[in-house]
C-alpha cells in the first residue's frame, strides 16, 4: 500500500501552477520535471492564469486555494471552468480546522496540501488524470448517443454540422454523423452498380453497402442513413460501421450498430423502465447476456437491493440534473460502482423511450481508497496517522472523549544502540498490543515517531484502559536484536466546555511531558494546577525568545584549577539577567529553550562570547588556558553546526585546542552525535564528558571513542571522611580513565575535605565555589590578579569580533 504511484504519470503532461508563492511554484516544477512533465506556465492571479491557459495547450492547472486572499483560488477555479474542461487540482496550507472541509475544496479533481511532498502530489495527480479520462469517456459517448437520439428522431438529411469527406476513413472516424458528397464520388466508392444506387437515391430509404477505396484498399461495409439526392449532392445523415456481412437493415439495426461502437454500458428502455435493448459493454459489466437482461426492470440491476427498494422514476428524477454514482452486482455476486444518467431517447417509440449510460468507475474508486489509506493510515504499524486523528477531532468537537498520550521513553537510544529495524519492530509491537486491548470503540493513532494517541469516546473506561496499557509496557519487547525493556510516559485529559478538541490534544501532550519529567510513575492526569504549570513555562518561553532579541543572556566563567590552585581552564557558562537585573538560573530556563528548540540560538551565544573571553586573556599573557564550552544534543544533531564553531574560532583567530567542547554523557550514545564529535577531534578541537556519573554512566562511553577529558559529577563526591565506598569509587574511576588516557576534572568541590581527598587522590583538574563562582570577564582578570581593561575596552574588542 505505500508503493509509489507510476512515476511514468508525467511523461509529456503539461502544466500551469497559479501561486503567489514562488518557492512553492519552483518546487513543483522541480518535482514536474523529475518525473518527465512540462511547468509550461506559471501564474499568480486570474487574468494571468486565464492568458495563460488561452496561450498555452495544458493537461492541467494546480491552483493555489487563498491566492493572497480568502479562498480567491476557488473563484480563479470557477472561471477557468467556464473556458475550459482541463482537470483543475488545488493547493492549500495543511490548516487543521479546514480538515473537514477537504472534500469540499477538492471537488472534484483533488487537493494537495502544504508543505507538497513527492508523494502525495504524484498520487493527487495521478488520481486527478484518471478521473478526468473517465469523464471524458463519459462525454464521448454521450455524443455518440446524442448522435444516435437525433439520427432516430430525424430521418431527413440536415444541413448543418457537416463532417467533410476525405476517403472512407472519414466514414469511419466519424460514425453516426452528417456528410455531404458529390454523386460521382459516390458512386465510384460503392461496390454497388451504378443503377442500383440511383434507385435507391430515389427512394430515399435506409440503405447498407461495401464503401470501396480509390487505392485498393479494403472496403468497409457500411450503413448509411437519411441519405438523399439534392440539387446535384448527395445528404448522407448518418454513417453507421455494420463491417460483419449478412446484416439486415432495421432501426433496430441501426440501434445496435451505434451501441457497440460505444465504450461504455448503454440500456435502452421503454416508457415502464423495462429494458428492451442493451449494447455489449453493459451485458460485459454485468455478466449476463444481453438477452437475459431484455425485459428486466432497469433499477432492478442497479443495486444489489430488492427492486421494489428503488423504482424507476426516481431513478430518472435523480438524474435530471448530473450524473449519479450507483452500485451494481455482476453474476458472480460481486458489487461495483458506477455513474449513470438517462437521456429521453423517442417519445414516439414506446419501445425505445429512454436511453442511460453508465460508466465504470472502480478504478477510480479503488485509487481514492488507496489515497485515503495513504493520506490517513501509518504505513509502519497500519493505524491511523496523524491527519487521521485532526479528522476525527473536528468531527467529533462537541462529543466527550479521551484524549491519552503516549511517548516511548529513550527511544533515539534504541534505534541508535541496535538500529532503526529494531526500532520500527518495537513501534509495531506497541502498535498490536495497544491495539489488542482497546475497545472497537476507541481509536489508536501514530501521530509521530515514537508518539502515539489513544481516542476513548466513554470517559468512564479511561482508568480500566490505563491499567491495561500499564501491563502491556510491563512486558519485554522480543526483537530480532533482543529483548527490550521498554517503557512510556502517559498524559491524559478529558474534554470539557471550555476546551477545543486542539485544545484537548494539547493538554494530553503537556501531561505527557510532566510525567516524564517529575512523575515516578509515568503517568500524569491533566488538571488546573497543571494549567498553571503551563502559563508559567509558557511566559518564560515567550521571555526567553524576547530576551534573545533584547541581548538578556551573557556570558560567565569559572575557572578550573590544579591542585595547587592554579587556574589551568575555564568554562563558559549562560547566565539570564530577566527584567534587565534578576539572575535566572540555567536549570529554569535550560530545560524550557532546549523544549522549545531555542537552545541552538542560545549555545552560538555563549560559544561565540566564550571564543572571544579566551582572545582577551590570550592577549594578557595567558597563551594556553583551555575554555570550556557546554554543548547540547540538539546542536550537535544540526549539519551546520560544525561550520559556524569552525568559522568562530577562525574569525576571532584562536587556535581549535583552546576550546573543549562539553557533552553530557547521555549525547555519547547518539550515533549522530559521535560523528559530529568525530569531524571535532579531526579539526583540533577537544571533548570533554560532562556530568559522568550521573544518570546515563556507561563504561562503554568512554571505551569507544577517544575522549580527551571527564568531568566526574559531583553526585560521586564521598558525602563525608567516613564514605570509604564512595572514595573506593571516585579511586577506581579516577584509575580507569588515567589508564585509558584521560584527563579527570572533578566538579561541585564545596568543602576543605573535599578539597584534601582530591589532592590526595591527584586529580588533574578540580571545579567548584570552593574556588570560585562564575564570574564576568572583568572580575576574573581580578580573581587572577591581572590588570583588567576597561569595560569600553572590552566592549571595542567584542563588537570588532
Amino acid at each position: 500500500m505505500d508503493a509509489m504511484p507510476n512515476t511514468n504519470i508525467l511523461n509529456n503532461k503539461r502544466f500551469l501552477v497559479v501561486d503567489t508563492n514562488r518557492d512553492c511554484g519552483k518546487k513543483i516544477g522541480a518535482i514536474i520535471q523529475k518525473f518527465g512533465g512540462e511547468l509550461s506556465a506559471t501564474a499568480n492571479d486570474d487574468e494571468d492564469a486565464v492568458r495563460q491557459i488561452h496561450y498555452n495547450a495544458l493537461d492541467m492547472v494546480l491552483i493555489d486555494v487563498e491566492l493572497n486572499s480568502d479562498e480567491r483560488g476557488i473563484r480563479v477555479a470557477k472561471v477557468i471552468s467556464k473556458c475550459t474542461n482541463i482537470p483543475i487540482v488545488f493547493m492549500a496550507k495543511q490548516d487543521e480546522h479546514r480538515e473537514n472541509e477537504r472534500e469540499k475544496i477538492a471537488a472534484p479533481y483533488g487537493i494537495i496540501f502544504k508543505p507538497i511532498s513527492e508523494k502525495d502530489f504524484l498520487f493527487t495527480v495521478d488520481i486527478a488524470f484518471l478521473r478526468h479520462a473517465i469523464e471524458q469517456k463519459s462525454r464521448q459517448t454521450e455524443y455518440q448517443l446524442q448522435k444516435l437520439i437525433d439520427t432516430i428522431k430525424t430521418p431527413g438529411p440536415t444541413n448543418t454540422n457537416f463532417f467533410k469527406f476525405h476517403g472512407i476513413e472519414s466514414f469511419i472516424e466519424k460514425k453516426g454523423e452528417s456528410t455531404q458528397i458529390t454523386p460521382n464520388t459516390f458512386y465510384q466508392l460503392c461496390s454497388q452498380p451504378e443503377h442500383t444506387l440511383r434507385k435507391k437515391l430515389d427512394q430515399s430509404i435506409p440503405f447498407d453497402c461495401t464503401i470501396a477505396p480509390f487505392k485498393n484498399q479494403p472496403g468497409r461495409h457500411v450503413l448509411l442513413k437519411g441519405i438523399q439526392k439534392r440539387h446535384g449532392t448527395i445528404y448522407i445523415n448518418a454513417v453507421v460501421d455494420i463491417q460483419s456481412k449478412g446484416t439486415e437493415f432495421s432501426e433496430n439495426t441501426l440501434l445496435h450498430g451505434i451501441l457497440n461502437i460505444a465504450s461504455d454500458g448503454i440500456v435502452i428502455t421503454d416508457k415502464q423502465g423495462t429494458i428492451t435493448c442493451t449494447n455489449n459493454v453493459f451485458s460485459n459489466l454485468l455478466g449476463y447476456p444481453a438477452n437475459a437482461l431484455i425485459g428486466q426492470p432497469l433499477a432492478a440491476t442497479l443495486t444489489h437491493q430488492r427492486a421494489s427498494d428503488i423504482s424507476f422514476s426516481e431513478l430518472l428524477q435523480s438524474t435530471s440534473s448530473c450524473r449519479k454514482e450507483v452500485t451494481l452486482q455482476n453474476s458472480s455476486g460481486n458489487h461495483f460502482c458506477c455513474t449513470y444518467s438517462f437521456s429521453e431517447l423517442d417519445k414516439k417509440n414506446d419501445d425505445y423511450y429512454y436511453a442511460a449510460i453508465f460508466t465504470d468507475i472502480s478504478s477510480l474508486k479503488e485509487a481514492h481508497r488507496q489515497l485515503h489509506y495513504l493520506a490517513y493510515t501509518d504505513p509502519l504499524t497500519g493505524v491511523m496517522n496523524r491527519h487521521g486523528l485532526t479528522q476525527f477531532l473536528d468531527q467529533n468537537s462537541h462529543q466527550e472523549i479521551t484524549v491519552i498520550f503516549i511517548d516511548v521513553n529513550k527511544f533515539k537510544l534504541i534505534n541508535d544502540r541496535y538500529g532503526h529495524h529494531v526500532g520500527d519492530e518495537v513501534l509495531i509491537e506497541i502498535a498490536q498490543r495497544v491495539s489488542q486491548n482497546i475497545r472497537e470503540k476507541d481509536y489508536l493513532y501514530r501521530i509521530g515517531g515514537d508518539e502515539f494517541v489513544i481516542v476513548v469516546n466513554n470517559p468512564n473506561h479511561t482508568k480500566t484502559l490505563v491499567d491495561k496499557l500499564t501491563a502491556l509496557f510491563d512486558l519485554e519487547f522480543e526483537t530480532s536484536a533482543t529483548r527490550l525493556t521498554v517503557t512510556a510516559s502517559i498524559g491524559i485529559a478529558t474534554s470539557d466546555r471550555l476546551s477545543s478538541t486542539q485544545d484537548l490534544l494539547k493538554h494530553a501532550d503537556t501531561a505527557m511531558y510532566h510525567a516524564k519529567s517529575y512523575q515516578q510513575e509515568n503517568i500524569c492526569f491533566y488538571n488546573d494546577d497543571l494549567r498553571s504549570d503551563i502559563s508559567i513555562r509558557q511566559y518564560l518561553e515567550e521571555s526567553i525568545r524576547r530576551g534573545l532579541v533584547d541581548k538578556e543572556f551573557t556570558t560567565y566563567l569559572q575557572p578550573i584549577v590544579d591542585d595547587e590552585e592554579h587556574v589551568i581552564g575555564i568554562e563558559a557558562l549562560c547566565r539570564w539577567r530577566g527584567n534587565g537585573e534578576e539572575i535566572i538560573a540555567p536549570d529554569r530556563f535550560i530545560p524550557v529553550a532546549e523544549e522549545a528548540h531555542l537552545i541552538d540560538a542560545i549555545g552560538q551565544h555563549v560559544f561565540r562570547e566564550a571564543c572571544i573571553a579566551r582572545s582577551i586573556l590570550e592577549a594578557k599573557g595567558y597563551k594556553d588556558l583551555p575554555v570550556h564550552i557546554n554543548v547540547s544534543p540538539e546542536q550537535l544533531h544540526k549539519p551546520d553546526f560544525f561550520k559556524f564553531c569552525k568559522d568562530t574560532i577562525d574569525d576571532i583567530e584562536i587556535e581549535s585546542n583552546q576550546v573543549v567542547l562539553e557533552v553530557r554523557e547521555a549525547a555519547i550514545l547518539h550515533h549522530d552525535c559521535r560523528k559530529q564529535l568525530a569531524r571535532f577531534i579531526l579539526a583540533g578541537f577537544k571533548i570533554a564528558i560532562d556530568d559522568f556519573g550521573a544518570g546515563y554512566t556507561q563504561l562503554q562511553s568512554i571505551k569507544s571513542f577517544d575522549y580527551h577529558i571527564v568531568k566526574i559529577d559531583r553526585s560521586l563526591l564521598p558525602k563525608s571522611g567516613r564514605d570509604i565506598r564512595g572514595q573506593i569509587l571516585l579511586q577506581h574511576t579516577l584509575g580507569l580513565c588515567k589508564a585509558l588516557g584521560m584527563k579527570v576534572i572533578v566538579e561541585g568541590i564545596e568543602t576543605p575535605a573535599q578539597v584534601q581527598l582530591m589532592r590526595q587522590l591527584n586529580f588533574d583538574g578540580l571545579q567548584g565555589f570552593y574556588y570560585a563562582k562564575p564570574m564576568h570577564l572583568i572580575d576574573l582578570l581580578k580573581y587572577m590578579d591581572v590588570p583588567a581593561m576597561p569595560t569600553g575596552l572590552v566592549n571595542t574588542i567584542s563588537a570588532h569580533h
